[in-house]
């Protein structure tokens, strides 16, 4: 039956859209002391992995606090695109954190722990097709572990937890 179920067709309808997603998963790194999702190197490398995640085919977007504190910087600097990056200074790093901390009140729990020792990526997906999230999954886990040999990686979601990519984690 398929897509001529009407639910199924409007869900899958949903999910090809602008806005909807067919799946999603999150990846968590944790890291042995407080703070450490607060260091510059640290945010910096959570962007390369969500710009590479981005590369995946069946990758619909990434969020995570790397892009709420790109966000803010654009927005401290009167919404200049160039500024839609990391910023330079661990300072500057630290005073949008505690800007979007402020303004954003308990909304900053869905991307990091508060002792800032637990990041969340989470990543969508448009289609499913076992193969390739499996690769994909097993991939994002390799780039994990270079990007934060420090960390401990886990992953979470439907894709993983309905079994595609079996037990994922370091």
């Amino acid at each position: 039956l398929g897509l001529k179920v009407p639910y199924v067709k409007q869900f899958y309808d949903v999910s090809k859209s602008q806005v909807g997603a067919y799946l999603s998963y999150d990846v968590t790194l944790t890291f042995d002391r407080p703070n450490q999702a607060k260091r510059l190197e640290i945010l910096r490398n959570l962007d390369i992995l969500a710009e590479d995640i981005k590369s995946f085919p069946l990758v619909k977007r990434t969020s995570s606090l790397a892009d709420i504190v790109k966000d803010i910087n654009q927005v401290m600097h009167d919404k200049d695109a160039a500024y839609y990056r990391i910023p330079d200074e661990q300072e500057d790093l630290s005073q949008l954190l505690l800007a979007y901390k402020n303004a954003a009140g308990d909304e900053i729990k869905n991307w990091v722990d508060p002792g800032y020792r637990t990041l969340r990526l989470m990543g969508e997906i448009t289609d499913f097709n076992t193969l390739e999230v499996e690769r994909e999954l097993r991939q994002i886990e390799q780039w994990a572990a270079k990007l934060f040999p420090q960390a401990t990686f886990g992953m979470a979601g439907g894709v993983v937890n309905d079994g595609a990519a079996g037990p994922v984690g370091r």
